[in-house]
């Protein structure tokens, strides 16, 4: 959320957003401003996050020109398929609530006062004949229509949009299109609206006439009126049936995953969407800019932004949390019969696009590397160099932990001061799976007890956790700082900020080479670990196994690593198995050969 659309004036905030120079032809200002009625600045902060995503929302809808002559047609059938859907449930008298019988009632009175039952004739005195008449109610009742018609046909000959306004402006808020009531695209929409009613009130006049015998009832007669659903309104639904499921922290990610579709399909109805269409959304999508939300490139179109000196393509990572959402979506709205998506386009022929993101990814996408020995001194070096500057322990205990341990970052930024233990005389670390402390692992087989490599010890990580617990914290990290923001604060995201802080700010001075650096993330850490014993230890089944034990389920990544290691060996050993005796005589061997003494041996917490 940009804090500059959030004004105080006085004691009061505001609410203020510059009008896009693209965008202003559809304000009658240069700015957005209103009135937040508060002066609590967090209620403030608040209200200008709904009102800055319906702003930008607004403001997409408007670029995307999303009130197109086929728009126009299709919202004006549906207008006309509706009216003559709602004249046979009041012929047959079917009503879904209070106020549809109400209205029903008030026809009826109409038509009776005015002797225009269709079913009926009625004998009444003729002026001109001066005598009694029969007449016909269903001759009446053409009568009618077909003057209500011709005032349609009035109207939009005057541009008089009086009476068919509240009938557009409700059709706009449910497709959510803003647009202005003065502009050509309104106009249009209104005159077709117009068109339309008076298209409907002819079928209504050839039903009173001679029933369901005409050409509109004898195209539509065999298929029910389905009222269509936009792709915006499934987004909707989704979200909302799936929100209990949505971590806090990535709340925002469904709406940013799915407004890149929105933006390259332009939120077509549902019952549109096609194999042709995902392939060509799949291409348009790998090309779609990355920094698109950034500010050199708000306003801008996708074209201009593909032109910028700046563009680059989305990553795969990206690409394919966006691909894989889709999925999940068309196969929800393929199970709700409503949206009228075929199966096998959200099942079947949508996963088989999948695989080719999967191909791509893996192709494509450099592998991590292990750390040099040059890479892992000059690690401690700049460790050291940190921790005499500036007392945080985290960013100094998490990096050894992993290099001499082995564990993922997730594992170790999630640890609880209650998850250093003593078995059978070895100090351990137990990593769990534990939903109520929201401590999870990659798989079954991550859930272990480890023993702490002796060199974490000799470095003194016992005494920190010791010291840790004299200030009755629950968890090693708690009370540390990254920038001003609480390090456990994103709804117990513990790795979020330290691998904002290690990938994004640290790694450049460990990792001096800027090609080698992008394939020597924190986890390449980890890499390091398993790469030593590959190279030092291979000998043994029981090093072997003891190695799988301290760093549970392994990642295809590292099955490659590992694969010559663990060839013919027997699995049926599982981590949890092991007793951290014999893991600490396999983990004792684990000799980088660097030299600690930056780090100024001992620590004293």
């Amino acid at each position: 959320m940009r804090l500059s659309y959030l004004v105080q004036r006085g004691n009061l905030y505001y609410f203020q957003c510059r009008v896009p120079a693209d965008m202003k032809h559809y304000f009658p200002g240069t700015q957005i401003r209103k009135s937040l009625k508060t002066d609590n600045r967090k209620q403030a902060l608040t209200q200008v996050k709904i009102l800055t995503a319906k702003t930008e929302r607004l403001f997409f809808m408007a670029r995307s020109q999303i009130l197109t002559p086929k728009m126009i047609e299709s919202l004006v059938q549906e207008y006309m398929d509706t009216m003559l859907e709602v004249d046979k449930q009041r012929k047959y008298g079917i009503t879904e609530n209070a106020f549809d019988e109400i209205a029903l009632q008030s026809d009826n009175d109409f038509k009776k006062l005015c002797l225009m039952d269709s079913s009926k004739d009625y004998e009444m005195y003729s002026e001109l004949d001066k005598e009694m008449v029969t007449v016909s109610g269903g001759e009446n009742l053409a009568r009618y229509y077909r003057m209500l018609a011709n005032q349609c046909h009035e109207k939009a000959r005057k541009q008089d949009y009086k009476d068919i306004a509240p009938q557009a402006d409700f059709l706009l808020s449910i497709e959510s299109v803003a647009i202005k009531q003065d502009s050509p695209e309104y106009r249009m929409f209104c005159d077709s609206l117009l068109a339309k009613e008076a298209e409907a009130n002819e079928v209504l006049a050839l039903r009173a006439e001679r029933g369901f015998n005409n050409e509109y009832d004898k195209a539509h007669i065999s298929r029910p009126i389905q009222h269509r659903k936009k792709l915006s309104a499934l987004i909707a639904k989704y979200n909302n049936v799936n929100i209990n499921q949505v971590v806090a922290r990535s709340k925002q990610k469904p709406d940013e995953q799915f407004g890149k579709i929105l933006e390259l399909l332009g939120n077509p109805y549902t019952d549109e969407i096609s194999q042709d269409m995902l392939m060509t959304l799949f291409d348009n999508l790998a090309k779609y800019p990355k920094y698109r939300n950034h500010k050199h490139m708000k306003g801008l179109t996708l074209e201009e932004c593909y032109k910028h000196p700046k563009y680059e393509p989305l990553d795969v990572t990206t690409f394919k949390g966006v691909w894989f959402a889709l999925g999940a979506l068309l196969i929800y709205g393929s199970e709700n019969g409503d949206y009228g998506i075929v199966r096998n386009i959200s099942k079947d022929q949508i996963f088989s696009v999948k695989m080719k993101v999967l191909v791509k990814t893996k192709k494509d996408k450099p592998g991590r590397l292990p750390y040099s020995q040059d890479n892992i001194q000059s690690l401690i070096v700049q460790l050291a160099k940190r921790h005499r500057l500036k007392f945080e322990p985290h960013k100094l205990w998490i990096p050894l932990i992993a290099l001499y341990n082995g564990m993922r970052q997730g594992e170790i930024c999630q640890l609880f001061c209650d998850d250093f233990i003593t078995v059978d005389g070895i100090d351990c670390f137990r990593i769990r799976d534990c939903d109520e402390r929201h401590q999870s692992v990659k798989n079954e087989q991550s859930q272990r007890t480890i023993p702490i490599h002796p060199m974490l010890l000799k470095l003194g990580l016992m005494d920190f956790i010791t010291s840790r617990r004299k200030l009755k914290y629950e968890r090693p990290w708690q009370g540390m700082k990254s920038r001003p923001v609480d390090y456990y604060e994103v709804s117990d995201s513990y790795n979020h900020y330290f691998e904002k802080w290690y990938n994004g700010t640290f790694r450049k001075f460990v990792i001096t080479n800027e090609k080698d650096s992008k394939r020597k993330p924190f986890h390449s850490l980890r890499h390091t670990f398993i790469n030593w014993y590959f190279q030092n230890v291979r000998s043994q089944d029981r090093d072997n196994a003891a190695v799988k034990g301290l760093v549970g389920h392994l990642e295809s990544d590292e099955l490659k690593i590992f694969s010559a290691v663990l060839k013919g060996i027997s699995w049926d050993v599982y981590s949890q198995d092991l007793n951290p005796s014999m893991m600490l005589e396999t983990l004792k061997l684990l000799d980088y050969d660097i030299d600690l003494s930056p780090l100024g041996l001992p620590l004293v917490w």
